[in-house]
């Protein structure tokens, strides 16, 4: 198919109809409006769909939904309303003659675009993104304290009972017997209520303690909710900058915005699933996949291995070689020079982390959740630098657009165009800082005892640095996603370690410690985050012109829904299977270890305290050090690309190198650059686009297929009691 150009408001505009000609005045209102009833109604029954599913999957199945940026939920849900439900409709309502009820039901090319945005958005909350983590946290204090861990004068003292479901106060400064002290409500969630075998499914709805939960859910909606708007001020800001002025490729959304072309025509297949080179791609990993998963039922079928571990200098590194189809397919998406710098600095701080654990280097101990020989601390300091680096130079580039924000929000800016943005430019400049203001206050918020006691929250001051470090490490997160094309992406240490290591944890005491645990609700595991959701939701409305200032609504209808819906779930599987006998890997380790790591570990107990003793390791100035020198390599490989020509490497490869997903990836990554080099060195641009839909059936065949799969365990495990398997992650 080739795509026309038409022109709309003087701006040069795709034509995704397939006409070819100018689109006229009625279909031009409906295209600008984008939101319509049935585009609504279809997203948010998706929405609802995979916010009740994603956590089911995750906590009893074994399976994610939706555990990166291009969800498998999404894009196999998007792939049965494009390829299925659209043609079903489209080709009862031509076997009708055409104007009948199944047109109706047909969705449009910017209606599916809506779908698929709302379906974004949920995606970023119901595991990793938000629910599970929420109530993991929220009940971690209460159900992981015990006799040895001392969290009854470390944690306890310090947790505003505003923010959890039980009264934190009857449980502080217990030496023993702390356990019997778990209120019942709490013990439930992670063992099942009792005996409710026989029940029907309202009878435990009924029965479930949902009132325990209401107080600290609205306290912590104000924070959340402040949050998102914090984030969609900023994606408002930075959009047409990565837009229209650098154009930025954003590889995970091309995607779909190739599936919704030729979506409004009246008949015919659209064109990226009539070529053959999709579907040799898509049988790929659909066939590796399925055999795989078969091997789990027959033992005639020998499992295919799709990865291995490769140990060099004596076991000081291990090279993780995995294959991972979505990997390659992104890869080839994305600019030769980011895909380079993506593997090579990966190698590259590999082995420099290998080499300070081969020779010894001490610089305390790596962060939670990491395992590898090579991880050595320095190394992550360094790429924690150059993400911080990182969000610092995203809003210098960014500093004509956002020139132009503070003069229209000063009065200045009668020349500047908002028209298009998701809010006004003053709503995004004062709403902004009005948010972060907020987001300051809420943290630093201190609490009565009802003995008349008065606690702090956080330092202000610490609170304030600290929001700001995350959200810069969340726009570095977002610029790689919108030009890397990374499908998972990852910090390469927490902000929160980050935070007391570079300070110290005694400059900042146990009520910013307790306080930097909390953060890991909103900014921890970030593979799912809503920001990334903002950024591609305006490069796919862009795509079908759709107007920006209506996605507003769709982000606030699906963020909701989400909550909710995903809410109920893991409250409703919690109480009825019991959280710590589910597959949830959340409810096993995120309540207990950012209390742990972060808090418990470096805060000393009373009798330590009284001997001027005190706890976690000591504070090594090489690790600021290393940030300093990660910071300062990152600046010179980004004035190295903007000086020079000739030079290979692009600085977006250097901060998320050594991140564990990027360690999985790099071979794929490799792999993807190389198909890409040698396609355009002897085939030119022109062989590079006839070869793009075979990468794009790379995708969609992984996902497709994982989506097929976890549909069949979900029945297997709930109907015949089996056990389900991870397929893509």
């Amino acid at each position: 198919m080739t795509t026309s150009v038409v022109s709309v408001d003087g701006v040069p505009r795709p034509d995704l109809s397939g006409s070819g000609s100018p689109i006229d005045d009625s279909r031009r209102s409906v295209v600008l409006r984008g939101l319509t009833v049935r585009a609504l109604v279809y997203g948010s029954l998706f929405s609802i769909l995979l916010s009740v599913a994603d956590p089911y999957i995750d906590m009893v199945c074994s399976g994610f939904l939706c555990a990166n940026s291009t969800p498998v939920g999404a894009v196999f849900l998007f792939a049965a309303a494009v390829f299925l439900f659209n043609l079903l409709m489209r080709g009862l309502d031509n076997l009708s003659g055409g104007h009948s009820v199944f047109g109706v039901l047909k969705l449009g090319a910017s209606e599916l675009v809506v779908v698929y945005i709302m379906m974004l958005v949920t995606s970023a909350l119901p595991t990793f993104g938000f629910s599970e983590s929420f109530f993991a946290m929220l009940s971690g204090p209460a159900h992981f304290a015990n006799d040895a861990d001392s969290w009854s004068e470390k944690i306890l003292p310090y947790v505003n009972p505003n923010l959890v479901p039980f009264d934190p106060l009857p449980m502080c400064y217990v030496t023993r017997g702390i356990r019997d002290l778990e209120p019942t409500h709490i013990r439930w969630f992670y063992e099942g209520i009792p005996d409710i075998g026989g029940l029907s499914f309202l009878e435990r709805v009924k029965i479930i303690p949902w009132g325990k939960w209401v107080r600290p859910f609205g306290f912590w909606m104000l924070f959340i909710f402040t949050l998102y708007f914090v984030l969609m001020c900023l994606v408002s800001i930075l959009r047409k900058q990565w837009i229209e002025r650098e154009r930025l490729q954003y590889p995970l959304v091309q995607l779909p915005m190739a599936m919704v072309e030729e979506a409004d025509v009246r008949s015919g297949v659209p064109a990226l699933f009539r070529s053959k080179l999709l579907w040799i791609g898509f049988a790929l990993p659909m066939f590796l996949t399925t055999w795989n998963q078969l091997a789990q039922f027959y033992q005639l079928v020998t499992p295919i291995p799709t990865t291995t571990r490769l140990y060099l200098f004596n076991r000081a590194l291990g090279l993780q070689l995995e294959l991972n189809w979505p990997v390659i397919g992104f890869t080839y998406l994305v600019k030769l020079e980011v895909a380079l710098s993506l593997w090579f600095f990966c190698l590259v701080g590999a082995l420099v982390g290998s080499g300070f654990t081969y020779f010894g280097k001490n610089a305390g101990s790596i962060d939670m959740w990491l395992y590898r020989p090579h991880e050595h601390p320095l190394a992550h300091h360094a790429c924690f630098g150059a993400v911080m680096l990182l969000g610092i130079i995203t809003l210098w580039s960014a500093r004509r657009s956002i020139g132009d924000v503070v003069r229209k929000a000063f009065g200045r800016g009668k020349d500047v165009d908002d028209s298009n943005e998701l809010v006004p430019h003053g709503v995004a400049f004062w709403g902004g800082l009005a948010g972060l203001a907020a987001m300051v206050l809420w943290m630093s918020s201190g609490w009565t005892t009802p003995d008349g006691v008065r606690h702090s929250g956080m330092s202000p001051l610490f609170a304030g640095l600290f929001v700001v470090a995350a959200l810069l490490g969340l726009l570095a997160a977002s610029r790689m996603i919108a030009e890397g094309g990374l499908v998972f992406v990852q910090f390469p240490m927490m902000v929160q370690s980050f935070a007391f290591r570079m300070i110290g944890q005694s400059t900042l005491g146990p009520a910013n410690l307790v306080g930097l645990a909390w953060a890991g609700i909103w900014v921890g595991d970030i593979r799912v985050i809503m920001m990334p959701a903002f950024v591609n939701a305006t490069k796919l409305a862009d795509h079908v012109r759709l107007n920006q200032r209506r996605l507003v609504w769709l982000f606030l209808v699906a963020i909701v829904l989400a909550i909710l819906f995903s809410s109920f779930t893991v409250l409703y599987v919690g109480y009825t299977v019991g959280g710590s006998k589910t597959k949830s890997w959340i409810l096993g380790w995120v309540g207990r270890d950012y209390f742990n790591v972060i808090a418990a570990e470096n805060i000393p107990t009373r009798k330590q305290t009284e001997e001027f003793q005190t706890a976690g390791e000591q504070f090594y100035p090489s690790r600021v050090w290393a940030t300093a020198v990660g910071a300062a390599l990152m600046l010179f490989l980004t004035v190295m690309r903007s000086r020079f020509l000739w030079w290979p490497f692009h600085p977006l490869g250097f901060p998320f190198a050594i991140m564990p997903a990027m360690q999985r990836m790099w071979l794929c990554v490799a792999i993807g650059w190389l198909l890409k080099s040698v396609i355009l060195r002897y085939g030119g641009a022109m062989l590079f686009r006839k070869l793009k839909p075979f990468f794009f059936g790379l995708i969609l065949g992984e996902f497709v297929t994982a989506g097929v799969w976890y549909t069949f365990y979900f029945f297997y495990v709930t109907y015949f009691h089996g056990s389900g398997n991870v397929i893509y992650n």
